[in-house]
């Protein structure tokens, strides 16, 4: 089933929304990203995954390789999760201000529990702000 990589995929949201089970959730994103044949956003959930256990090596090198994007475009929101999970909040910020720029933020990010450690930094705030109202203008980069 062509579902089958976004259910491994879910799977690995679900296990890293608990650290008694993050081992499981990079299990499950390392299948994901085989499956996915290297797709940037599943991608950036296992660098963020990787920030979270302390393997910073490896969350650094797909964080390079992610700023590296293919071709000329780079996904800004992807980089962003891992340089959050990495606990770098002005990279994470300065990226999500080029997902915005990109159009490729929505409203999820608000509520998504990867960015709580940012909810406190008003330049946050800011930003979702600003993509609310780009919302209601352009429709996101698929």
């Amino acid at each position: 089933s062509t579902l089958f990589p976004y259910t491994t995929l879910f799977r690995s949201l679900v296990y890293m929304g608990r650290e008694a089970t993050y081992t499981q959730g990079i299990a499950e994103c390392e299948r994901a990203r085989v499956l996915l044949e290297g797709d940037p956003w599943i991608t950036s959930q296992l660098g963020y995954a990787y920030a979270l256990v302390g393997r910073t090596a490896e969350a650094t090198d797909i964080l390079r390789a992610l700023e590296a994007g293919s071709g000329d475009h780079i996904r800004a929101l992807a980089v962003a999760r891992v340089y959050t999970g990495l606990g770098d909040r002005d990279q994470a910020i300065g990226w999500l201000k080029k997902a915005i720029d990109q159009h490729d933020v929505n409203l999820y990010i608000g509520s998504d529990p990867v960015y709580s450690p940012l909810r406190t930094d008003p330049r946050y705030r800011g930003l979702l702000e600003q993509a609310e109202s780009s919302a209601h203008t352009l429709d996101p980069v698929p």
